[in-house]
């Protein structure tokens, strides 16, 4: 999926989350989780990774999806907690694939939006990608100090990680309000005014995959309208 064009990614991006709204029964569940199964196939390289990095996350959305259980059915709870978990592993392995500057050519070029508005879609979702790359950096300065982060129980190191999460999400914080304002200095207020990193064009592959996706959401659609 690295070699797609972003206004493809962004398209899936999109689609799937369309699908994690509507899939609520068993059959469209299913449907569901056969485009999640497709994109996780798509998306493995970076699968490991993105567990690693999103472990704090991931477990908040545990916690939660254990309040979901306990007080709601218990058929709703497993069904939320689901694909809050799903939706935000294949949301971050689809981000992980944008180079610099992909999501905001992608959003402004591919969705034809304000550039007022694809800067700050942009912001929104790169902050959490923002989080991982500072946890990144901060585990590597860790190693370079004679310091094994994975050292130690999952216990140990969700500990480890705990310790680091109000710093990095307030460094993520501080980097896009300074992303923002570098966007504004170097003039980016219209399409027309700013040249794209790369030409972009969509290949056949790129259509054929949109398509692709585009006819699993609609059966999905059109399985929750008949079941």
């Amino acid at each position: 999926m690295k070699t797609y064009d972003p206004r493809t990614k962004l398209h899936i991006l999109l689609m799937f989350l369309i699908m994690t709204l509507i899939a609520w029964n068993p059959v469209s569940i299913i449907s569901y989780t056969i485009t999640a199964g497709l994109l996780i196939y798509l998306l493995w390289d970076g699968f490991h990774k993105i567990i690693t990095e999103a472990i704090i996350l991931l477990a908040v959305e545990v916690l939660a999806g254990l309040i979901f259980i306990i007080f709601t059915p218990t058929g709703f709870g497993l069904y939320l907690t689901y694909k809050l978990l799903l939706y935000t592993v294949i949301s971050l392995m689809i981000l992980n694939t944008m180079k610099q500057g992909e999501i905001l050519d992608g959003v402004a070029y591919g969705f034809g939006v304000r550039t007022r508005t694809a800067k700050v879609i942009l912001l929104i979702l790169d902050y959490f990608p923002k989080v991982f790359r500072e946890k990144r950096r901060s585990r590597q300065a860790q190693r370079a100090k004679g310091v094994d982060p994975d050292s130690g129980s999952i216990i140990d190191r969700l500990r480890k990680d705990m310790l680091l999460v109000i710093p990095n999400l307030k460094y993520a914080y501080s980097r896009s309000r300074k992303q923002y304002a570098a966007m504004n200095k170097k003039k980016y207020y219209s399409i027309s005014r700013r040249n794209s990193i790369y030409e972009m064009k969509l290949t056949s592959v790129d259509k054929l995959i949109t398509v692709a996706f585009l006819v699993l959401m609609e059966l999905t659609i059109a399985v929750m309208i008949i079941f």
